[in-house]
């Protein structure tokens, strides 16, 4: 059974780290929702391009090697008191071959309109204004 939940932010991450704050913020509600519905595993859409993406932004700002080695498939987590796991079962996997599962199979998928925005590093590396 899957379980889809709309969770709302309230208000804006203070000027500066806009998308660590974002990113924070969105993991602190997911968790919480999954505490608060004693789920002990949420499973993310993070894909290959992902996963190669975060592997460039990070080499370009110098990462060393624990941050080369990009996203965890399994992180741990404790909200609520509960002890859980974030999962990433779609590493492995382009986001071309993903939308064309979702096409074939008539369902539907959410884009991220921020995505959109070359005011963020990944977005411009993206369109290729790097």
């Amino acid at each position: 059974m899957a379980l889809i939940l709309v969770l709302l932010c309230k208000g804006r991450p203070s000027q500066g780290q806009l998308m660590p704050q974002s990113r924070q913020e969105r993991y602190r509600l997911m968790t919480g929702a999954c505490a608060s519905l004693d789920i002990p595993c949420l499973l993310t859409g993070h894909h290959a391009d992902d996963q190669a993406e975060t592997f460039l932004l990070r080499l370009a700002r110098g990462s060393g090697i624990d941050g080369l080695q990009g996203m965890r498939s399994l992180v741990p987590f404790v909200a609520g008191g509960m002890h859980g796991r974030i999962l990433r079962p779609l590493l492995s996997l382009h986001k071309a071959d993903l939308t064309e599962v979702c096409r074939s199979a008539g369902l539907p998928w959410a884009e991220d309109p921020t995505n959109a925005n070359t005011a963020y590093a990944r977005n411009k590396m993206r369109a290729g204004c790097c």
